[in-house]
């Protein structure tokens, strides 16, 4: 039996042309038909001032900066409702304009809303912090949760805090972040 003989370069050729082939139509649907859609469809969205969309691992990094926004609980459901559109693992952190002294508002209220979210003496800690917030001046705030979070929002002037405080694992496709770090 004589078997022909395998010419190398055009063996290596077509494999790196057919690999290059399956990773640039990947890159392209991915690109074409995901990435800039979803930017699209997010920074059409009212509360929505900026998008940043990147990949770590397997997951999309979904980066959103917030204007001042009346309901943070329903604002973020919003973005989640168009973010669920799409297929996919995501982690979605949000950017807010806070200043030094809403950071250390929030960081005497943490311990009372960490403690809520774990033991579930909600309306003790709604009082407490209705209380600090009305003393320390601020414009508004709201507290507000779901069977999944807490939101937290603080403003004063020009600049606004949110906090997303989980209650119970989050959703698993969807990882909620916020983030201070400009993107």
């Amino acid at each position: 039996m004589n078997l022909p003989r395998l010419n190398l370069p055009v063996v290596f050729l077509a494999f790196f042309l057919s690999l290059a082939l399956l990773c640039g139509g990947f890159w392209l649907y991915n690109e074409f038909v995901i990435v800039r859609p979803l930017e699209q469809e997010l920074s059409a969205l009212p509360q929505v001032r900026q998008v940043w969309l990147g990949k770590n691992n397997d997951r999309f990094v979904i980066k959103l900066e917030l204007v001042s926004v009346e309901n943070l609980k329903d604002a973020l459901g919003e973005i989640k409702e168009t973010i669920s559109l799409a297929s996919g693992q995501y982690v979605l952190q949000i950017k807010d304009r806070r200043n030094d002294y809403l950071e250390e508002l929030w960081r005497q209220g943490q311990f009372a809303v960490e403690e809520a979210a774990v033991l579930g003496n909600l309306t003790e800690m709604h009082s407490s912090l209705q209380k600090e917030w009305r003393r320390a001046g601020l414009d508004r705030w709201l507290i507000e949760m779901d069977r999944e979070n807490l939101y937290i929002q603080l403003q004063q002037g020009q600049f606004y805090l949110y906090e997303v405080v989980p209650r119970q694992q989050p959703y698993p496709a969807l990882a909620l972040e916020v983030t201070t770090d400009d993107a």
